[in-house]
């Protein structure tokens, strides 16, 4: 919107607009000046009946004319509201009368007069009058005196303007003697004021205010209506500015004499510059949008499907080619165990369970050793000592067992490296009642190590594997 913005103000102040600063200066200091001329009364003399110039003549016709006259002269010194000047005129018509008589081939004339008085007056008014400017139509007060918004001359020369153009010369006159004959009684003119000198550099810092709020109008276009050949960013910022015209021209309930009138009407005159300017740009950019659609389509249309297997081709030529195992871009492939059954069992098993044991071998994937905790058999008082140590819950997930597993399986394999076998596992005891049974087992993880003595990393799972229970438990 900025280089818009920009644009408008120029054209406004250059004149290059449909309305430019000199034409609202020019309207707003405009008024009409009306003269109206009443017939307010009249007297008249009775004519003389027709009298022949002797006897045995026969009146044959008559005619009539007419002179007309002003007798009389004044003025009102306290004209009506709005009223710049009232004259009264006194009209006079000399009505002369011919008729012709005839007699034995001969033809005679008489004449008689009668005269009729007309009272006229005379009122000149002024009205201010902005008609044509853009904003809207409100009150402006005050006007004809000086004063408003920049204490400025406001109309107060128009008065006298007026009576200089509807009076001077007998002006008066004429306009009373063409009401006495019937003629127009009403003749208008426009008479322009004069404006104050800082009147245009006032409006031009108006607007440049009004040009930084407009820079910053602005409307978000979707970037699939872009790709659609839909978007028209000039359509709707120009629709933006239609909603928000009223709120940004910012008329006041009265205008402040006739340069607030001006400075409204700029501002809608500079508004209506940018509405238009925005209004051409999207004419040409849905005329673009027309354009890329049709090409579109065109192209679309000729490919009959082909854009479809090209986009299936690509897609099979980007695709990653698979890598062999431990060698991915992240590095070394870890293993998570699976396990069936759900849990990890004590009990020694085969190569039927498990791929990894040599066939004829077993092995266990989990030991439990026994350590004495209490030498006495106080079941109770064990349990009320182990309960505060050891956290409620005595159970892990199958998945965080297996986590631990692989740790252990890191930890210890370099160990069991260095000392040549695996420490050994202690037979699992029977579990007794938790009431009787004098002592806690503790349970670790141990490994089998492999027929060349040195660690190997374990794989358990099943022959015929499954899906991975949710949850399993390591008893303690």
């Amino acid at each position: 919107m900025n280089r818009t913005a920009d644009e408008a103000f120029l054209a406004v102040l250059d004149g290059e607009a449909a309305v430019g600063l000199d034409d609202v200066v020019a309207g707003a200091y405009r008024a009409e000046a009306t003269r109206r001329a009443t017939v307010l009364g009249r007297t008249a003399t009775a004519l003389p009946e027709p009298d022949p110039p002797g006897p045995n003549w026969t009146f044959r016709s008559a005619s009539t004319e007419r002179e007309y006259a002003v007798v009389e002269r004044s003025s009102d010194p306290t004209p009506a509201a709005r009223a710049v000047a009232d004259e009264r005129r006194t009209v006079a018509v000399r009505h002369r009368v011919t008729r012709r008589w005839g007699r034995d081939g001969t033809v005679r004339e008489t004449t008689a007069v009668r005269t009729t008085r007309y009272r006229v007056r005379v009122v000149v008014d002024v009205r201010y009058d902005p008609a044509g400017l853009p904003g809207p139509g409100r009150p402006t007060d005050p006007v004809f005196v000086r004063g408003g918004a920049v204490d400025g001359p406001n109309l107060a020369d128009v008065p006298r303007e007026a009576r200089g153009t509807l009076l001077s010369d007998g002006g008066a006159d004429r306009a009373a003697l063409a009401a006495v004959r019937g003629g127009g009684g009403v003749e208008q003119r426009t008479v322009a004021g004069t404006p104050p000198e800082e009147l245009r550099d006032w409006i031009q810092a108006d607007l440049a205010g009004l040009r930084d709020r407009v820079r910053d109008v602005s409307v978000a276009v979707p970037r699939d209506a872009v790709a659609a050949g839909t978007a028209n960013a000039p359509a709707r910022l120009a629709a933006t500015l239609r909603d928000r015209r009223a709120a940004l021209v910012d008329a006041p309930a009265a205008y402040d004499g006739a340069a607030d009138r001006a400075r409204v009407a700029a501002r809608a005159a500079y508004l209506d510059a940018v509405i238009a300017t925005l209004t051409a740009r999207a004419d040409a950019a849905g005329r673009r949008n027309d354009a890329y659609r049709d090409r579109v389509g065109g192209l679309r249309s000729a490919a009959d499907g082909g854009l479809d297997d090209l986009a299936r081709i690509a897609a099979r030529g980007t695709a990653p080619e698979p890598s062999p195992v431990g060698e991915w871009h992240a590095g070394e492939v870890t293993f998570t165990p699976r396990t069936t059954p759900g849990y990890l069992p004590v009990a020694a098993v085969d190569a039927t369970h498990v791929d990894s044991v040599e066939p004829g071998t077993s092995g266990h994937p989990l030991v439990a050793r026994n350590t004495n905790l209490f030498a006495l058999p106080t079941g109770d008082a064990a349990d009320t000592v182990t309960d505060a140590v050891l956290p409620t819950r005595r159970t892990a997930s199958l998945a965080r067992a297996g986590r631990v597993l692989v740790a252990g399986d890191d930890a210890t394999g370099s160990r069991a490296a260095t000392e040549g076998t695996a420490p050994p596992c202690d037979a699992a005891s029977p579990r007794r009642s938790r009431r009787s049974r004098p002592a806690r087992r503790r349970c670790s993880s141990r490994r089998r190590p492999s027929h060349g003595g040195s660690a190997s990393r374990p794989s358990i799972g099943p022959r015929h594997g499954g899906p991975l229970p949710a949850v399993g438990s390591v008893r303690r």
